[in-house]
């Protein structure tokens, strides 16, 4: 949906950089075969937000349903891999997410599958040289403001690097939101006819910067 996208949107590198290396492993909705396990995770994930009042992301982000569509785990062991599933998704949700991928293997008869196990799927790439200056700056006691400019940027560049690592647990988004701010950001994100951060933004008005909002909903796909 266009609410879904726009959330995924807001996650990890909200401010893309002229230079932006590919991530790996990276992967979209182009990649899955199985489209029938795909509709159907996202039909549960859909279920589960409305019985807890909850955005659907806040279940499970858009990145791990891919990613589980595509690579099909069938344990805990190869789910925890997964980029985006952290340990309080597998201690809520793990049982059933590695049933209906079971369930759905056993039907299509897959017994095998190719499944990355070198390296946590989980693993985040290294920050690069530029959001690590900006993040050092911040922890010396630089404003983000006071951020952008000695480097020459722009106050939403900024804000760009430092939701990377709130995205990651890096850094605290107590450190960057007040609490009233946070309350009023994560509930215009969780309003389903807020689909897009354009909307969050018209609504919340000119007190809220996009940083702001892209800081709030990085904070929230924080697996952890």
């Amino acid at each position: 949906s266009k609410y879904l996208r726009a959330v995924s949107a807001a996650q990890i590198d909200l401010i893309p950089e002229k230079r932006k290396k590919h991530r790996t492993p990276d992967c979209n909705e182009s990649d899955i075969e199985h489209q029938e396990l795909f509709l159907a995770l996202k039909d549960w994930r859909s279920r589960k937000a409305a019985k807890k009042q909850l955005a659907p992301f806040q279940v499970l982000h858009q990145k791990a349903l891919i990613q589980i569509a595509v690579y099909l785990p069938g344990n805990i062991a190869d789910l925890k891999k997964i980029q985006g599933v952290g340990k309080k998704t597998i201690e809520k949700y793990g049982k059933e997410l590695v049933e209906q991928v079971l369930i759905y293997r056993k039907k299509h008869g897959i017994d095998k599958v190719l499944f990355p196990d070198s390296e946590k799927l989980s693993a985040k790439n290294p920050p690069s040289a530029t959001k690590q200056t900006s993040l050092e700056m911040f922890n010396n006691g630089l404003t983000i403001t006071g951020i952008a400019e000695k480097r020459g940027l722009v106050q939403s560049t900024i804000e760009g690097h430092l939701a990377f690592f709130v995205e990651n647990g890096q850094l605290d988004i107590n450190k960057l939101l007040s609490p009233g701010k946070q309350q009023a950001i994560e509930k215009e994100l969780a309003r389903e006819h807020n689909n897009s951060l354009s909307e969050v933004k018209r609504v919340l008005g000119n007190d809220y910067s996009y940083g702001e909002i892209k800081m709030m909903a990085a904070h929230l796909t924080h697996p952890e």
